[in-house]
């Protein structure tokens, strides 16, 4: 079936929340582990069809964001998810009661006991208004940003419109679109600010409800991760000292060839080609996209099949879609849908292909029963997004022709510099959440401060509003959305340099971590694929020489 033919139909979350109360009682009364099994097939399907609604409905509003219909669609949503997440734990604390949890234990595995456990640890009744509240203003947020409307150069652009002119070459066009956005930003500053106190005080409370110390606890155990504190500190450690000097080098570097003052200005800070940025027509990224999976292999190619036949692949630029990119899950059908909002920069290139790998990776996984372990932990699906962008590199001509080469040590300058990046903002995370008494001001200086610690090469000087500033995390929405994911995308760079060079075995090796699903933890997949730790010592040691004879090649260095 086609995307476009897909029937919608909002939830009855009543109707929901008896079918799972049922499913719960069935499970309650199994004379065995066969009646048990079938009781979690049962609550599946319907746990399938909620989120393929809700896929739907989000993917229809990213496609218009005018659309009066699915943006109430969204509106519902958000009051809908802790009612669906409390619904479903009927069946959580059912499994978790019965005397056949051992055997389902040895059926499904250990894990999707542990899953369970911390989805009942980290939920409850108590907290489920909070939750609501915190949604409504989490799309509050996404509502300002989605706003936004920049007078530019005698156009009116949306923030995603804007990023082509603030990555020219053109200095003067570049440092006016960085002005243009950042005025927008301060302009709401109280805005942002207020919301994101009254998130902090909401989780915060959320987490003295169900028990924990503090919320950095409660996000830690309800994303499933195989690491704690220790091990966190110990990445953004080796991020400040391997990757933090190289991506400083590259920075001292272009800032001589183009003879800028450094540190840089926010709107030099882009890794810059002294020819300017490598660029791709639009038009012709999603054929390209299409033949490089084609190319890549026969699983890939059975793949971009599949998404053409749902029409399931829309990445072509619109004024009225939501910008970005994204996968969305549609359970339902066994096939993911890629949005993307592409106005031909590299960088499309790479937001493309991340999310072609998370797409590539859950519909290799599509099988997997129950639902609870049909994906990974946020860090691992990073992992299958990256290790993408790294697979496509032998073909990125297919994308930039004779500029394939600029390309891929653009790509590499990205990388080293992303993974600081991440380190710098579960950093502050940490901080914000450890200390919730902190004031709007005094989060902006923790933010200052870790500017001097994971990017020096910037300059705080206040010449261009907001960035200027240093209060340029308000600009990154996981931390409104999504808080403590971020240092995935560090986690999972590092881990994807494990597939760099393509060939069949990176290949299979990728097709292992991938299928596996959520059926093993993160540390578990990367033993599955071959791959070393991030928080083994050596590992972004090696991430950094690797780069750097990368970049010395490519004559970055």
């Amino acid at each position: 079936m086609k995307f476009s033919d897909i029937p919608y139909d909002r939830p009855d979350m009543r109707a929901y929340a008896a079918a799972m109360r049922a499913h719960a009682s069935r499970l309650a009364r199994a004379k065995d582990v066969e009646e048990a099994a079938a009781a979690i097939a049962g609550a599946d399907a319907d746990v399938r069809r909620f989120d393929t609604a809700w896929s739907v409905a989000a993917v229809r509003q990213a496609l218009d964001t005018g659309d009066d219909f699915y943006r109430e669609e969204a509106r519902f949503f958000e009051k809908a998810l802790p009612r669906e997440e409390k619904a479903r734990l009927a069946l959580t604390r059912a499994v978790l009661a019965s005397p056949l949890k051992g055997e389902l234990a040895e059926r499904f595995g250990d894990i999707f006991i542990k899953r369970l456990e911390a989805e009942a640890a980290s939920f409850s009744e108590k907290t489920e208004a909070l939750i609501r509240r915190e949604n409504a203003l989490a799309a509050k947020y996404c509502d300002v940003l989605y706003g936004a409307r920049i007078e530019l150069f005698g156009e009116t652009l949306s923030l995603p419109q804007t990023a082509p002119i603030a990555e020219e070459a053109d200095a003067e066009r570049r440092h006016e679109a960085w002005r243009a956005v950042g005025s927008f930003f301060d302009k709401n500053g109280k805005k942002f600010d207020d919301i994101f106190d009254k998130l902090v005080s909401l989780r915060s409370e959320e987490a003295e409800k169900l028990g924990f110390k503090s919320y950095t606890d409660l996000a830690y155990l309800r994303m499933e991760r195989c690491f704690g504190r220790e091990e966190a500190e110990s990445f953004r450690e080796a991020a400040r000292r391997e990757l933090v000097p190289l991506a400083e080098a590259l920075y001292k570097r272009k800032a001589a060839e183009a003879g800028l003052r450094y540190p840089l200005d926010f709107a030099d800070t882009l890794p810059r080609d002294p020819e300017g940025d490598p660029l791709a027509e639009p038009g012709k990224m999603r054929d390209a996209a299409l033949t490089m999976l084609r190319e890549l292999s026969p699983e890939t190619a059975e793949f971009a099949d599949c998404l053409l036949t749902a029409g399931a692949f829309d990445i072509d630029a619109g004024a009225k879609k939501s910008g970005g990119g994204f996968c969305a899950q549609l359970p339902e059908f066994g096939t993911p849908f890629v949005f993307a909002d592409l106005t031909g920069t590299g960088a499309d290139v790479t937001t493309l292909t991340h999310e072609l790998g998370h797409a590539f990776a859950t519909w290799c996984a599509r099988d997997i029963r129950p639902e609870a372990l049909r994906l990974p932990t946020m860090e691992a699906q990073e992992t299958c997004a990256m290790a993408m962008e790294l697979l496509a590199m032998p073909r990125a001509e297919l994308f930039f022709g004779a500029d394939a080469r600029r390309y891929r040590a653009t790509h590499m300058e990205s990388a080293v510099c992303l993974i600081p990046y991440a380190a710098m903002v579960d950093a502050f995370q940490h901080a914000v959440y450890d200390s919730p008494e902190l004031t709007p001001a005094q989060r902006h200086e923790v933010w200052r401060a870790l500017i001097g610690e994971y990017m020096p090469w910037v300059r705080l000087d206040g010449k261009t509003p907001f960035f200027g500033d240093g209060k340029h995390w308000q600009r990154q929405s996981h931390i409104y959305e999504e808080p403590f994911y971020y240092i995935d995308y560090g986690l999972a760079q590092t881990a994807a340099f494990g597939f760099a060079g393509g060939g069949r075995d990176a290949l299979n090796a990728y097709l292992a971590f991938a299928r596996a699903g959520g059926t093993e933890t993160f540390s578990g997949l990367l033993k599955l694929a071959g791959l070393p730790s991030p928080f083994e010592a050596e590992t972004l040691a090696a991430v950094r020489r690797s780069a750097e004879d990368l970049l010395t090649q490519a004559g970055r260095l």
